[in-house]
């Protein structure tokens, strides 16, 4: 697997890693029992920051257009359906915020997490069992290592340094509070 796929990969483990903890916010919440409201802040935060502006940043910026370049369509089949996705996760994301807005409305968010979910749960599955793959076949390992490359300075530019580091460490404070 080439360095720049891995990076995608390892960003989707944090990615569902979150999505773990924000099932459990939904399932705690539709229990009546108690979650800090900081910590849902906190969560949706790493969605915003690191899933959506970063992560996903780095497919349409770089990856896509690579693939592009390569000869995928990009008003149709899985390029647009990426796309597509990403834009859902987006309106997903935007009604979790606006529920979320003390005072919570307990029933919003729960359907907006719920579909938040399962959406990238099934795109993740997507990228990486037919995307990712596929991308490994249609580019070559100099463009798979530039990518790479990009990817880096796309992180450090848009987040900062440490900024990654900080979002890994909420994920793993929060699944301490609330997954074990």
């Amino acid at each position: 697997m080439s360095r720049a796929i891995d990076i995608l990969k390892q960003e989707h483990e944090a990615i569902i890693a979150a999505l773990n903890i924000l099932d459990t916010f939904t399932q705690q919440l539709s229990a009546d029992q108690a979650v800090n409201g900081d910590d849902i802040s906190a969560l949706l935060s790493v969605f915003s920051e690191f899933a959506d502006r970063c992560h996903h940043g780095k497919e349409e910026e770089l990856l896509f257009p690579a693939l592009v370049r390569a000869g995928l369509a990009s008003g149709q089949g899985p390029l647009a359906s990426m796309l597509n996705e990403h834009v859902e996760a987006r309106r997903c994301l935007r009604e979790m915020n606006a529920a979320a807005t003390p005072p919570l409305n307990l029933a919003d968010f729960g359907q907006a997490a719920e579909r938040y979910s399962a959406l990238l749960r099934a795109h993740i599955d997507k990228e990486n069992e037919a995307l990712f793959p596929m991308a490994e076949e249609v580019l070559s390992q100099t463009q798979l290592d530039a990518l790479a490359d990009a990817f880096e300075e796309h992180e450090l530019k848009l987040m900062g340094a440490g900024r990654h580091e900080a979002l890994h460490a909420l994920i793993k404070r929060l699944q301490k509070r609330y997954l074990m």
